[in-house]
């Protein structure tokens, strides 16, 4: 497959249409169930193994055997709330609502957290995206490379 496999909730369609997953679902051919297995392959790769999406099943050739089910907080997207993580000895307890999109490679934080995990990697700021006041709270987009 090439391209983007929409996995979001049939409640996101603007067409009416059913996303595959959902469909084979509602007709009794998979569990409720998938796992991702992504691969890193370069920026500009093609025609090389990138990854794994397991539908009605979980992935025990590529990923851990230890499984962690979390409820959905809003059934739109895959959102569900992340009570904490830990990134290169870097601890956050803190927690927020997240989304899981396998068709993007954006990972958001709040910008002190993303700037700390930076530090610590090493990272170089390659641009900032963006900068907006919301509600008198800064919003930054960054992109990091790491050297």
């Amino acid at each position: 497959m090439d391209g983007v496999l929409g996995m979001s909730f049939s409640a996101l369609s603007t067409t009416g249409a059913v996303p595959v997953f959902e469909r084979a679902y509602k007709l009794g051919l998979v569990d409720p169930v998938f796992t991702v297995y992504m691969k890193s392959a370069g920026h500009h790769a093609e025609n090389v193994f990138g990854g794994v999406f397991t539908y009605g099943g979980l992935d025990t050739e590529n990923c851990d055997e230890k499984v962690v089910y979390e409820n959905l907080t809003v059934a739109t997207y895959w959102q569900f709330r992340l009570v904490g993580f830990t990134v290169a000895g870097y601890t956050v307890k803190t927690g927020w609502e997240v989304i899981s999109d396998t068709g993007s490679s954006f990972i958001s934080a709040p910008y002190y957290i993303v700037a700390d995990i930076a530090r610590l990697l090493k990272a170089t700021v390659v641009n900032i995206v963006i900068t907006m006041g919301i509600d008198k709270k800064s919003f930054k987009c960054i992109k990091y490379r790491k050297q």
